[in-house]
């Protein structure tokens, strides 16, 4: 169940596989290409950490900053 498979990100750190703009961009983890959100303005490659989830997207921060939202 694709939900449930997301949990696991939390916490988790992962390079930005394209730049976040607008609250919006994207990781790959593994083979797979997940959307994130985010309140900050961050660059392709930058490290994000996962807060939540929900449905298949994935709300992050820079790594080593708390999440706001």
């Amino acid at each position: 169940f694709l939900n449930q498979g997301a949990k696991e990100f939390i916490g988790k750190s992962y390079p930005l596989a394209s730049a976040i703009k607008d609250g919006q961009g994207q990781v790959k983890i593994g083979d797979t290409v997940w959307p994130v959100k985010s309140d900050q303005a961050l660059k392709t490659g930058e490290m994000v950490t996962v807060h939540r989830v929900d449905g298949i997207v994935l709300y992050v921060s820079k790594k080593g900053e708390k999440h706001v939202s």
